[in-house]
């Protein structure tokens, strides 16, 4: 209870920052601030929205180490793959941890990780989405989601 606590009050801070994208998004000619800025702010209520409730339907998954790797992530991904548009929002962010997810999702609910993967696939093709950090990050995710299991083993491997 107290990771969701924590989670919806994040979620409440960011609310403030919703009327100032101009400040916060990131592009190749924006101040270097931005580029560690972007993912605490949003493109408006509706994406607001998106990104909050699925910070708050992930909220069990966080743990510090997997927030700041999700988080440094996201911010070296606007040194090397930035849109031609301004990005801005938590998605890139949240991305990471619906793949931290897939594993998980291709053992138990197949249908629900192809459903995953065909929107983050249709952010690709859409206007005005980051479609190639979303996969970029999706992609660490799953690869972050399988070194923490593979480590979990060999850590009770050498010490049972």
């Amino acid at each position: 209870m107290k990771r969701f606590r924590i989670t919806t009050a994040a979620c409440i801070v960011l609310a403030v920052l919703v009327p100032f994208p101009e400040y916060l998004a990131v592009s190749h000619d924006t101040p270097l601030y931005t580029h560690f800025a972007y993912v605490f702010g949003h493109e408006g209520w509706l994406h607001y929205i998106i990104n909050g409730w699925s910070l708050l339907a992930m909220h069990n998954l966080f743990r510090w180490y997997r927030v700041a790797s999700a988080y440094l992530f996201a911010v070296a991904l606007t040194f090397f793959a930035l849109p031609p548009q301004p990005m801005i929002g938590a998605s890139t962010f949240t991305c990471f941890f619906f793949g931290f997810t897939a594993p998980w999702l291709w053992r138990k609910e197949r249908l629900a990780l192809f459903l995953m993967v065909a929107l983050l696939l249709l952010t690709c093709i859409l206007p005005g989405f980051a479609g190639i950090p979303h996969v970029a990050a999706f992609s660490f995710g799953v690869v972050f989601s399988l070194a923490e299991g593979y480590t979990r083993r060999i850590h009770h491997y050498l010490t049972h």
